[in-house]
């Protein structure tokens, strides 16, 4: 172990890439772990904490990005617990991971600044922090562990629209939440996530999964609304509840709101709630003989008995009710239809496809398209979507782009460069698909990477192709190694160890593989973050092979 003093710090390379807010008058130490207590990160890594011996830590504080000349990348287990004068902190976007109760018991944080960078809070980061009031989490958050938030002072949460994985209890006893939305990318969720949150009076579930006791013993609970028309709900009447009765059951007072013929309905009505569509218009009455079974999953019940055969006339219910409020709002009209800088899209179940573009509109000559759009992935450039495009010179498709219908890009005379970021895209069509001359001929560039079907096709009709460079740590494959990179790939390292698909392609795993072993893991997550810090903010012109000391 060895302390530093803040002044030395701010005398260090720190202040040429992240300035600090100290006061002037700080001397107190902040710690480096140089060996690091979690063996998830290489001892590469940098992890810190604050030594209580030093004296008292300023009521506002921003951690560093940089110390001792090397990129923080956490907060180390119960690094800054237990510290009653801290108000205010702020949190760098180097820092990937705060650690085991990284800010446990602090009674009197109030505010928490993350930056863009930060993936996973482990278990209890934040527990017992009683005047914290507003969490709000970037979109690079992925995994929130055990008790990440409970018994504190929380008000109100801005979920990571890519959070997947959510520990048991993560915001137990939150007594001072009213109401949360969880974002539909959330694939696993433990048990009793907001158990006693005694004011919670509003939940909507965007995503396919619920858990057991996961809105359990909320006295002032009046909704939940499932927006997945498959969510996995837990069979418990405890899974909802206003409170406990016996276990696994429960009373709940309050609504269900989802679509028709969905689990939520199911549930809803297994357990005597009242239900509420979301698509009133599809909604009958039915007699208790006519409802149908819960599906297999929903195990511990009872079907209804098949050798009913009364049948009561099909009315249309009167619907009350007021429309549900969504929470989340779409770019998108009613026809499922978008217009983005003269590029036309359309929405479709679970992906966009362009569809085409605005005859009339200033198109830039260099058109981007955009990986996603409101959430969802743009994956389909639709059937002559640019076919007879005119003044637009290079069109760059990103990784998302997975599939390029027939003369997508006939007779666009003016196109000479087009550029696949994704080595697997599926080229559907003959030469029509591009094609810039009145002959039927391509007369430019395409460029991707090789092998791939887009260098077959090029060698097939004789177009010329480039190939892009594999750049090592970049994920993304588009051209540069960033935090996203570092970010998507400890996302397919939890994906894998969750046991689930990692969803990256081969190439995908070659570039992220940074450090040789021939799998991601955390460790090529954190080298791949550090080669970006060193190269892109401290300014540091290191090779990988300085990196990995070879």
């Amino acid at each position: 172990m060895k302390g530093y003093q803040i002044f030395a710090v701010l005398s260090a390379a720190v202040l040429s890439c992240c300035p600090l807010a100290f006061p002037a008058t700080a001397v107190q130490d902040i710690v480096l772990n140089d060996t690091l207590a979690d063996e998830e990160l290489s001892d590469d890594g940098v992890m810190v904490y604050y030594d209580h011996t030093s004296g008292a830590l300023p009521a506002y504080f921003e951690i560093p990005s940089v110390f001792d000349g090397k990129p923080v990348y956490g907060i180390a287990d119960n690094g800054f617990s237990s510290i009653q004068e801290l108000v205010h902190v702020t949190i760098p976007g180097t820092v990937i991971l705060i650690g085991k109760h990284g800010f446990a018991s602090c009674p009197n944080l109030e505010q928490v600044d993350f930056a863009s960078g930060l993936i996973a809070i482990d278990d209890y980061g934040f527990e017992c922090c009683y005047a914290l009031k507003k969490v709000v989490l970037p979109d690079t958050v992925t995994n929130l562990g055990m008790g990440a938030f409970s018994v504190t002072g929380v008000q109100s949460v801005q979920f990571s629209p890519n959070l997947t994985m959510m520990g048991q209890g993560c915001f137990y006893e939150c007594d001072s939440l009213t109401d949360v939305t969880l974002p539909a990318s959330l694939i696993k969720v433990g048990d009793q996530i907001f158990r006693n949150c005694d004011n919670l009076k509003s939940a909507t579930v965007a995503g396919p999964v619920c858990s057991e006791l996961m809105f359990g013993d909320c006295p002032k609970l009046e909704s939940v609304t499932f927006l997945d028309p498959d969510c996995e709900i837990w069979p418990y009447g405890s899974t909802v509840c206003n409170e406990m009765t016996t276990p696994g059951r429960g009373v709940y007072h309050g609504v269900i709101r989802g679509y028709v013929g969905s689990t939520a309905q199911e549930y809803a009505e297994h357990w005597n709630y009242r239900f509420e569509p979301l698509d009133p218009e599809n909604y009958v009455t039915t007699s208790p003989a006519e409802t149908a079974p819960p599906p297999d999953w929903w195990y511990g019940t009872t079907a209804a008995d098949p050798s009913v055969t009364t049948t009561l006339p099909v009315t249309t219910a009167v619907t009350t009710t007021t429309t549900p409020v969504m929470t989340t709002t779409s770019p998108f009209g009613a026809d499922h239809k978008l217009v983005l800088n003269g590029i036309c899209y359309e929405q479709r179940s679970s992906y966009i496809m362009v569809s085409g573009y605005q005859a009339n509109a200033a198109l830039p000559a260099e058109i981007v398209i955009p990986e996603s759009i409101a959430g969802q992935p743009v994956k389909v450039i639709g059937e002559k979507a640019f076919a007879d495009l005119k003044g637009v010179t290079s069109v760059t498709l990103p990784l998302s782009v997975s599939s390029i219908e027939n003369q997508a890009f006939y007779h666009c005379p003016d196109l000479q460069t087009l550029i696949l970021r994704n080595p697997e895209i599926s080229l559907n069509g003959d030469w029509s698909l591009i094609c810039n001359d009145d002959l039927g001929m391509y007369t430019g560039v395409m460029k991707g990477y090789y092998p791939s079907d887009a260098a077959g096709f090029a060698s097939m009709h004789e177009i010329r192709f480039e190939a892009l460079p594999e750049v090592r740590g970049d994920v993304t494959l588009d051209g540069e190694v960033s935090i996203e990179d570092a970010q998507r790939t400890l996302k397919a390292y939890t994906a894998r160890i969750a046991g689930n698909p990692d969803g990256l392609l081969t190439l995908q795993k070659k570039t992220g593989d940074v450090n040789g072993d021939m799998i991601i893991s955390v460790e090529d997550a954190q080298l791949i973050l550090k080669y970006y810090t060193q190269v892109s903010v401290a300014g540091n012109p290191i090779t990988w092979d300085d990196l990995l000391n070879k």
